[in-house]
């Protein structure tokens, strides 16, 4: 994984780099160049070893003769000479007895006398401590020699350098534009996304790729667009739900009270059932509707006490017997010895478990069984387990994962008959979950069919 701050460090690290790397390299190829070049002129001979050549050649001859030559054969040798490497410096020797040049680097003068006031500015040849000639150099002021300085040298490594920079500096500039294209482009998609949800259009996404922090942010926009489009979704539904589940009761009301009023049918007992029927229906569904929007809102409030969870099972299957033998199902209890006590609130969980039941034998024919069993769980957590187990046709595939969800319908078997407000399942899994428990569905159990759900509620502390 890269991330933000590593491709930041990598992108710096790379235009150092690379800076230093094009600065390094032209620095070097100048230093090198102007380098081997003074190391050239270096080797050129100074006048003062031209002196020590000439004394001693004269010492060891005792005369002049073949000066001429050693002048002429030494200022030919463009490989291994010592006069010759002086560039276009003229050497010229004259002998101090007769005042005549006896040796010329040129060849020109033999014999000749120099000029006024040349030998004033020559150099003295001495042999024992005597004067036996005058050295004459010509363009030797003008030629470098070694430890002089070269002030181009410098400005031609400055310039160098300063090409160098600018390159170096131009490349850094590439990678930055990039670099910043690179950031702003997600940072633009975003916010435009942004405006669009702002705008209504809970269907934006922004695309993401990669793993680094501006991937992360991009889908955490994603998750929390859906997540509104969600709501909107389930709010529009529950809307229509309400009022779809309000017109029914509202409308026999309406009819029958309509009814009474135009005399079709005697103001009398029967007459006024119906009405009652509706209206403890309404009455259930606002209840239900209140509790639903409380516990999904975190407010509903939990009495959470020390309890025996199978004893409270009792009570609710105690007080269902008789409904379920007038159905002709058998309801009974399995339950584990020794229960260890949760940690519940009564009134909640006696609730759920009702729900449960209730759910149970409006879906189980006559002649089936209800099995309310309580069992201990050790994995993942220490908990107390409910599980309501009928006969019933089981639950479709297709409906399992939409059996908790608010006022669902299906054409199915375990679809919800009439006198029930569609949300029990709902609440009950609400109320679990506010337990720090969980309420899940399987189906079928057998071939023949058969649902379960298991309440799960954590052990007290």
């Amino acid at each position: 994984m890269h991330s933000l701050a590593t491709k930041l460090l990598l992108t710096f690290m790379a235009v150092i780099v690379l800076s230093l790397t094009a600065v390094t390299i032209t620095a070097n190829r100048v230093t090198q160049r102007e380098f081997e070049h003074l190391l050239f002129r270096g080797q050129m001979v100074t006048p003062a070893e031209i002196q020590t050549l000439l004394s001693s050649h004269y010492q060891h001859i005792g005369s002049w003769d073949g000066v001429q030559a050693l002048v002429i054969a030494e200022g030919s040798s463009a490989a291994g000479g010592h006069m010759g490497l002086m560039g276009n410096s003229r050497v010229r020797v004259v002998d101090s007895t007769s005042g005549l040049i006896v040796g010329d680097s040129l060849g020109e003068t033999i014999g000749q006398s120099p000029a006024l006031g040349a030998l004033r500015l020559g150099l003295p040849l001495q042999v024992d401590g005597r004067v036996v000639g005058t050295l004459l150099i010509e363009g030797v002021m003008s030629m470098p020699m070694p430890g002089t300085p070269d002030a181009n040298v410098v400005s031609r490594v400055r310039q160098g350098v300063l090409v160098a920079a600018l390159f170096a500096g131009l490349a850094a500039l590439l990678l930055s534009l990039l670099f910043v294209r690179q950031i702003t482009r997600p940072l633009n998609q975003l916010a435009a996304a942004s405006q669009s949800v702002a705008q209504g259009d809970l269907g934006a996404r922004v695309p993401v790729h990669g793993d680094d922090e501006l991937a992360q942010v991009g889908a955490a926009f994603n998750r929390m667009a859906e997540s509104l489009q969600t709501q909107e979704t389930l709010r529009r539904n529950l809307v229509s739900d309400v009022a779809h589940e309000l017109r029914t009761p509202l409308s026999v009301i309406q009819g029958q009270v309509e009814a009474l009023q135009d005399g079709v049918f005697p103001l009398t007992l029967a007459a006024l059932t119906p009405i009652e029927t509706n209206t403890h229906l309404l009455t259930r569904l606002v209840e239900d509707l209140h509790t639903l929007a409380s516990a999904e809102a975190g407010q509903l409030p939990f009495d959470r006490q020390p309890l025996a969870l199978e004893e409270l099972a009792a009570d609710v299957v105690g007080g269902l017997q008789a409904q379920a033998a007038a159905a002709g199902i058998v309801l009974r209890m399995d339950v584990a010895p020794a229960l260890p006590l949760i940690a519940g609130d009564a009134q909640r969980l006696r609730q759920v478990i009702l729900n449960l039941l209730s759910n149970a034998l409006r879906h189980t024919p006559a002649g089936g069984a209800i099995t309310v069993r309580v069992r201990p769980v050790a994995a993942p957590t220490a908990a107390v387990m409910l599980s309501v187990v009928d006969s019933g046709p089981g639950i479709a595939a297709e409906d399992l994962p939409h059996l908790f969800e608010r006022f669902y319908r299906s054409d199915h078997s375990r679809s919800r008959d009439s006198g029930g407000s569609g949300l029990g399942l709902t609440i009950a899994r609400h109320l679990a979950r506010g337990h720090g428990g969980e309420l899940v569905a399987e189906s079928p159990l057998s071939a023949v069919g058969g649902a379960a759900f298991h309440l799960t509620i954590p052990l007290a502390s």
